[in-house]
């Protein structure tokens, strides 16, 4: 929406303001171009252009992310102890060039550098214990015991080097060694260094440790970065998947860390870069499954929205507690067992929760036909009728009068009783013929309401996949489905074939349970089925009823557009949808009435359904 926004507003300043005359005009435009960088775009000959907001920049650089590296390497050590080896990964070494003149006196010169990172992990004690050091391309820094411990270990592998090494006291907790070897040099030294255990916290820059650098024993990496270019992600992830021959069972764990706001338009822009960092590599969520997408950090996260800043706190906190649990980690991995190497796209999807039955585990969902049908001609179903028989009250109603009639030569008690139980047969009779008529009633009523609910997410699912089969879109139909259904009520549908076949299944499926929008077919299902006015009283009598009932509505939902885009295809879904989910109408919205319906019904959302596009890898 924001986007449609500033397009409307760049083509009237471009084709209207710009032009005129007007001095009024240009006052305007002189306005808005003052305020165009402060929600993240400028002004340009061309236009309106993407920029950097001040508010991105703060919050790229806010000094909460290094002070949320520090609790997590805090977490790290308390979890895996003396294996803790942490690599923090800063855009700059040092920030003051680029701090622009706007944000003097807002952002701390050295805001969002490796040094800035460094100063805060030697103030917070419980990682300064750790022995914290910064290597880049100009400096190695740590605190001056640190620095000495270094040249000490340096001694040992090279004395000739060392003895020319200066550790060099700073204005605070910050030392340097400089003097006396160059980067090409001392990266080596500083590694080894790490991976010794002399320091068990190394804080640099992406492009000094990024892709060539190697060190086996990183346990954990903190991306502090804003890089989220595809070579970027995955030089920076690849720091820490390293097998160490030392630690058969390493599980190293990758964290990025994300400022938010929700006082700004763009004060999501870091999460944004989460979404794209996270796009296309996968992860194990919640429930055991290797998915790609921030979802796999969390079930709750979106890639379109952050979630509310006042959930971070215990999203903070249960992030930490399943970090800490490596076993389970690398259970979920199933590390070392046979995999196909295949992903597939999946669909997952979410019912109001007044439609969700609780459930306990999780349940596999075979779609079947509906039991019931109901066309122009009436409603017809495969459920049983009650079993129910007025003949059979009559004639125990006769057999007993029969017994009264007998007894009369046996005298006047006799009678009495007979005639007594003759007349009590009778209207019992009379009352187990209002039951089940009461039965039948009820009965013709339940079959009826199914009329009026919505069909099951199986049945659209395997009329999708069947619609696509036919057309020859996939080369698997409903038979492939997989339909599981998860504590929390969420469904998950998946197309097993080629990684085609899921990926335009899971796009087919989303559009047919999404709202009506502008498609070029939509298929209707008939509703509402009236109960007509007459009493029921026979088996017989309720299947005519059934047979008499009448739709009294019609809901219609979109065809998907790879269905939709010639009238063979709509043909074949149709078909599907009359098998899965039941009889209805297919409409072109090119037509006067067809064009008339998506007028009337766009917006609708008959399922009222929340998607999300996953890719599940096995």
């Amino acid at each position: 929406m924001a986007e449609d926004w500033v397009r409307l507003l760049g083509d009237w300043l471009l084709h209207h303001v710009a032009e005129s005359d007007d001095p009024a005009d240009a006052e305007v435009l002189a306005v808005v171009k003052a305020a165009l960088p402060s929600v993240g775009y400028q002004w340009t000959r061309r236009g309106v252009r993407r920029g950097r907001s001040t508010v991105d920049r703060v919050l790229a650089r806010s000094h909460a992310k290094p002070s949320a590296a520090a609790q997590i390497i805090a977490a790290e050590h308390a979890a895996i102890g003396e294996r803790t080896r942490v690599l923090v990964l800063c855009d700059h070494e040092r920030a003051a060039a680029t701090v622009p003149v706007t944000l003097d006196g807002v952002l701390d010169a050295e805001a969002g550098s490796a040094i800035a990172a460094l100063e805060t992990l030697l103030a917070d004690p419980s990682t300064a214990l750790l022995h914290p050091m910064l290597v880049a391309g100009s400096v190695v820094a740590a605190s001056e015991s640190t620095l000495h411990d270094l040249v000490a270990f340096v001694a040992g592998r090279d004395p000739d080097l060392a003895s020319r090494l200066r550790v060099e006291a700073g204005a605070g907790a910050v030392a340097t060694c400089t003097s006396g070897w160059t980067s090409r040099t001392w990266v080596s030294h500083v590694t080894a260094f790490f991976e010794s255990g002399g320091t068990q916290v190394l804080v640099g820059t992406r492009g000094l440790l990024g892709e060539g650098w190697n060190a086996r024993g990183v346990s954990t990496l903190i991306d502090l970065t804003t890089a989220t270019t595809l070579t970027a992600v995955v030089q920076t992830r690849g720091r820490a998947l390293r097998t160490d021959p030392t630690w058969p069972d390493k599980v190293a764990t990758n964290w990025t860390v994300v400022c938010v706001s929700e006082a700004h338009p763009k004060g999501d822009n870091d999460w944004s870069r989460l979404v794209r960092k996270h796009q296309g590599f996968h992860g194990v969520d919640a429930d055991g499954d290797i998915v790609d997408g921030v979802a796999h950090i969390d079930a709750s996260f979106s890639p379109y929205a952050p979630p509310p800043v006042d959930s971070f706190d215990a999203l903070n906190a249960r992030m930490l507690v399943t970090a800490a649990e490596r076993d389970a980690i690398r259970d979920a991995w199933k590390v070392g067992e046979p995999y196909q190497d295949v992903t597939l796209a999946s669909l997952r999807v979410r019912r109001p929760a007044s439609d969700v039955t609780p459930l306990d585990e999780v349940v596999t969902l075979t779609p079947a036909p509906p039991t019931w049908r109901l066309t122009s001609d009436g409603m017809t179903t495969d459920a049983p009728v009650p079993a129910t028989s007025w003949r059979t009250s009559w004639a125990l109603a006769a057999a007993s009068a029969g017994v009264g009639a007998a007894s009369l030569a046996v005298g006047e008690w006799a009678l009495v009783a007979g005639a007594v139980g003759g007349l009590a047969t009778l209207g019992q009779s009379a009352v187990t013929g209002r039951s089940h008529a009461d039965d039948l009633t009820s009965w013709v009523r339940d079959q009826l309401a199914l009329t009026s609910a919505v069909p099951p997410l199986e049945a659209a699912a395997a009329a999708v996949a069947d619609g696509l089969a036919a057309a020859g879109l996939t080369s698997v139909g409903a038979s492939a489905l997989a339909v599981d259904v998860h504590p929390g009520g969420e469904y998950r549908f998946r197309l097993v074939g080629t990684e085609s076949d899921a990926g335009v299944f899971a796009g087919a499926l989303d559009e047919a349970i999404g709202p009506v929008g502008v498609p070029r077919y939509l298929v209707s299902r008939y509703t509402d089925a009236q109960l007509p006015d007459r009493p029921i009283r026979t088996r017989r009598g309720a299947r005519k009823a059934l047979q008499a009932a009448r739709a009294a509505g019609e809901a219609w939902h979109p065809v998907p557009t790879v269905l939709g885009r010639n009238a063979t295809n709509a043909g074949h879904y149709l078909d599907a949808w009359r098998t899965w989910v039941g009889e209805g109408r297919l409409l072109a919205a090119a037509k006067p009435e067809g064009a008339g319906i998506v007028a009337a019904v766009s917006g609708e959302d008959p399922f009222a359904a929340t998607t999300v596009m996953r890719r599940h890898w096995s």
